[in-house]
């Protein structure tokens, strides 16, 4: 019985085990294995439906993928697990269940058919074979049913529809009646408000003015000021670690108005820092509209430095304070 026992113990000990591992595994996996992601885009012509672009997605060493590209105006998904693709077996399959049921249908429609077909020549051979009698008396009965039976309907009066109309005339001019006493009331009853309304006018004036210094009191407050600074470097340095790391490319672009090309010019000159010149950008100032080029990204994300980041904006005082103060604001 103990040997039984500790079988099953033992037995149980060693699935928790294997469960804990791969739990332990798979925990490891995300927050060590990174997320890679990459995108291309082409565009050589002027037509915007000829340019050509690809999104790929892979994580677990490209165990785990996931492409999207497009390419001679058509869109063409990907997904792959251990480098099967999942989407066009089940496209595939899909195909299969769809010409098995238009089988199913068509011999469906065929069957009744033929049955049809043969209750129809057995009917009209049975209505051939046989003879139908009918007795003297029926004749005479169907004859006698056969003439119509004119019936004069006497002429209504004409006072009933002039009462009718004149029922019909009192009822609408009743319900008008009532529509206007109704609109009456409710302006009366709103410029009876009227006063109450003016009395309530300095109340919430001084409520508006305690909302605004309550707000300038919370968002002065030094505890405040650093949780939002500590939330504003951790979100630049995750912007940092989500921005790709390898960017090259060359826009070549242009306007028939140079100054929407100049201004254009301007604002990608601003996106220097994030892609160090890597991109080169060349503008035409010919008095024509020019759109061309191509850029290349890549990037990981691993998955410790969001947790990092999460846990240590949540177990901050500073925002805890914030938090709190926020909910059991009075004002």
């Amino acid at each position: 019985m103990l040997h039984i026992l500790w079988m099953l113990i033992k037995l149980i000990l060693i699935l928790l085990g294997t469960v804990l591992g791969l739990a332990a595994l798979v925990l490891v996996l995300l927050l060590f294995c990174p997320v890679r992601y990459s995108a291309e885009a082409v565009k050589e012509t002027s037509s915007f439906k000829e340019a050509e672009a690809t999104v790929r997605i892979s994580w677990l060493f490209g165990g785990l993928s996931f492409r999207v590209e497009r390419s001679g105006g058509e869109n063409i998904q990907e997904v792959r697990i251990l480098g099967f693709p999942i989407l066009s077996f089940l496209k595939k399959r899909r195909e299969k269940k769809v010409a098995a049921e238009k089988s199913r249908s068509v011999r469906n429609r065929i069957l009744p058919e033929r049955s049809a077909e043969n209750l129809l020549s057995e009917t009209e051979t049975s209505i051939f074979e046989t003879k139908i009698s009918i007795p003297e008396e029926e004749k005479n009965n169907l004859s006698c049913s056969s003439d119509p039976i004119k019936e004069e309907k006497e002429p209504e009066p004409e006072t009933s529809d002039f009462r009718e109309k004149q029922e019909g005339i009192r009822s609408e001019t009743t319900n008008k009646i009532s529509v206007i006493l109704d609109k009456l009331k409710a302006i009366l009853n709103k410029l009876v408000q009227i006063p109450s309304m003016l009395r309530r006018i300095p109340l919430t004036i001084q409520r508006i003015y305690a909302k605004i210094d309550w707000y300038k009191q919370f968002f002065d407050h030094p505890r405040t000021k650093e949780a939002v600074n500590l939330v504003l470097d951790r979100s630049k340095k995750l912007l940092h670690h989500i921005f790709p790391k390898k960017i090259k490319g060359q826009v070549t672009f242009g306007s028939e108005d140079p100054s929407i090309t100049g201004t254009a010019l301007a604002v990608l000159g601003m996106t220097m820092p994030f892609h160090k010149n890597k991109v080169k950008i060349i503008p035409v100032f010919d008095n024509q509209n020019i759109l061309k080029g191509n850029i290349k990204i890549k990037g990981r994300i691993y998955g410790f430095v969001p947790v990092k980041i999460l846990t240590e904006l949540y177990f901050n005082k500073n925002i805890k304070y914030i938090i709190s103060r926020w909910k059991h604001k009075e004002v």
